[in-house]
């Protein structure tokens, strides 16, 4: 019977990204403006809220394009395939990218950056133990969402090295979350990494904030944007249009009124904005 569950909600997943492949070629078939982008869920970042409200970086970068006629279709895809379908050029976009070296001989990027993240691990509440280094990790099972990067760090090489084996334990999907809050309190993770920004979001929606907390983070912070396909024609005229955009939107006070939304304001949304 398990099998058989998985293999009817394997089925059921192909069906769904199947659907959305073709409502993206039929909006991109129908309307050349049209940027069709998908990511995972990252509240406050990304999400899907409703209609109108699917995450600051999906709002603002949704205002910034139609002053330029552009029409932003999002949709909720995991990480992994969002990654590869972008790649391939069956995507236009994903959002929540950080751009580094690797990254940028990958994806097409603006100019604007359209958030910024800091990376934390966690921990179940009054545990010991503190990440202090990559040495830290060193005894420790580590929850970890596939296909995931945390910037340029030794984070991402100590996880490569061990992710076929029993040390890291990898989620997959569009609820990655939830999981990792029940890994993590279920014992069968020590800890997990993510954005300090996200994880408070989520752990306040599902009831969880007393039950985890922060255990050190990273110094990096990252540079996040909408990154394009480099198959994509109009990459550049993509990117042109944002950087305009989101520059216009700041001018008349938009941005304000978007991050406002979200408890934010310019002051913590990016550090270096100017």
């Amino acid at each position: 019977m398990l099998n058989s569950c998985k293999l009817f909600m394997s089925q059921k997943s192909n069906i769904l990204v199947l659907s959305g492949l073709f409502l993206f070629s039929a909006l991109s078939n129908a309307d050349s403006n049209v940027i069709n982008i998908g990511s995972d869920p990252w509240c406050p970042f990304v999400c899907n809220i409703d209609n109108r409200r699917q995450g600051l970086m999906v709002d603002i970068a949704r205002e910034a394009l139609v002053l330029s006629n552009f029409k932003l279709n999002f949709q909720i895809i995991n990480w992994a395939r969002a990654k590869k379908m972008v790649k391939a050029g069956t995507l236009d976009g994903i959002i929540g990218m950080s751009l580094d070296k690797d990254t940028a001989a990958q994806y097409h990027f603006s100019n604007t950056q359209l958030a910024e993240s800091q990376t934390c691990f966690y921990k179940r509440i009054k545990e010991e133990w503190e990440y202090q280094s990559i040495t830290s990790l060193k005894d420790l099972t580590f929850g970890w969402i596939n296909n995931y990067r945390y910037s340029y760090n030794p984070l991402n090489d100590w996880i490569l090295k061990r992710k076929q084996t029993e040390q890291i334990l990898t989620v997959a999907g569009i609820d990655t979350y939830s999981r990792l809050f029940k890994l993590l309190s279920l014992k069968r993770v020590d800890t997990f990494a993510d954005d300090r920004a996200v994880v408070a979001y989520e752990a306040k929606k599902m009831g969880l904030a007393s039950e985890i907390q922060i255990a050190g983070c990273l110094e990096d912070i990252d540079n996040v944007h909408l990154a394009f396909s480099l198959k994509a024609k109009q990459k550049q005229a993509w990117a042109n249009a944002l950087d305009i955009g989101v520059a216009e939107l700041k001018k008349k006070g938009r941005i304000d009124e978007i991050l406002a939304f979200y408890g934010l304001n310019q002051k913590v949304w990016i550090s270096n904005i100017k």
